[in-house]
């Protein structure tokens, strides 16, 4: 009996309301033990499963920062590289405005040793004139699959080779414009202004001499004006010459380069000397009557290599 009593617990049941009767309720102890270690079994799952779903929360929050974010950027890199697709078509109208300046202004020609920069035909091969189609193309694919990184190689990809052609067009038109400067050197020197104001009495070729009666050849042009008239020089250049010359009278030479020499003769006063460096359209002398003249007047010659030319070839623009 004292061992069945161990094992047996009794529970009593007091009701609230008087003059019920007390129930007693004989439970044996392994099933009270067996209900307790449930509950804790129970209350420790319960407590497992809150603190998974707290964590479970936590994560998701992330995960809906991290989406968020990574809409963000692939909004950013798509922004970045379209700007690096603008500045790429800016590039290549550079490069296609080098090309026919190069053209036009014969900077491509084979006999001057210059590089042209772009060549082929690009509207047959189009991977020549965009080398990043082919490479973009699979990169913003991988970009709408959410692969940052790829989209990342993109754009590093497309500035290195955006850097290098844009150093390389820096290069190309840097020449360029040292090439238009000498030729704007070459304008300026070349004497293609008429040298005074007045009346053409004489132009270049043959033509019967006032003085001889006979058929000779006139080496440049005479202007007519009053005495005094300005004479300009007709292009940038050193003065070589500034001293009366027999029957041009008073005369005034300047070397032009290249070969080209301008001549003034007849003059009345001198304004420059041997040495001095002029410009085109500035004053040399003054128009007169001294030497073989039958007036006042300007006479004008260009030589080129000691071969007189007609002047009229190189005149661009009349007073």
């Amino acid at each position: 009996m004292a061992a069945n009593k161990e094992r047996i617990l009794t529970l009593l049941v007091i009701p609230d309301s008087a003059g019920v009767e007390v129930k007693r309720l004989r439970v044996p102890r392994k099933w009270v033990i067996a209900s307790a270690v449930a509950v804790s079994l129970l209350f420790v799952f319960f407590i497992a499963v809150l603190v998974h779903d707290i964590y479970l929360v936590g994560e998701l929050k992330d995960i809906r920062q991290l989406r968020t974010e990574n809409v963000q950027l692939r909004t950013q890199i798509e922004r970045i590289d379209e700007r690096v697709a603008g500045m790429t078509t800016v590039v290549d109208r550079v490069q296609q405005f080098d090309a026919q300046l190069r053209k036009i202004t014969m900077l491509s020609d084979p006999e001057r040793n210059i590089a042209m920069g772009p060549v082929g035909d690009l509207r047959k091969n189009p991977a020549a004139q965009d080398p990043l189609a082919a490479a973009s193309a699979g990169l913003k694919r991988d970009l709408v699959k959410n692969s940052n990184d790829r989209a990342v190689d993109l754009i590093r990809h497309r500035l290195d080779v955006l850097d290098a052609e844009t150093r390389s067009t820096e290069q190309s038109v840097r020449n360029l414009q040292l090439y238009l400067e000498d030729q704007q050197a070459l304008l300026a020197q070349t004497p293609s202004l008429l040298p005074a104001r007045g009346w053409k009495t004489s132009e270049f070729g043959f033509r019967i001499d006032p003085y001889t009666g006979l058929r000779q050849m006139h080496a440049g042009v005479d202007i007519s004006s009053n005495i005094g008239t300005t004479i300009l020089a007709t292009g940038d250049g050193q003065v070589i010459w500034a001293a009366p010359q027999a029957a041009y009278g008073n005369v005034v030479m300047v070397d032009h380069g290249q070969g080209l020499v301008s001549f003034y003769a007849h003059l009345s006063e001198f304004g420059v000397k041997v040495g001095d460096q002029v410009k085109r359209g500035s004053e040399i002398a003054k128009m007169g009557n001294t030497g073989r003249s039958t007036g006042p007047h300007v006479h004008y010659e260009i030589r080129l290599n000691g071969v007189p030319q007609d002047p009229e070839r190189y005149i661009l623009e009349t007073l």
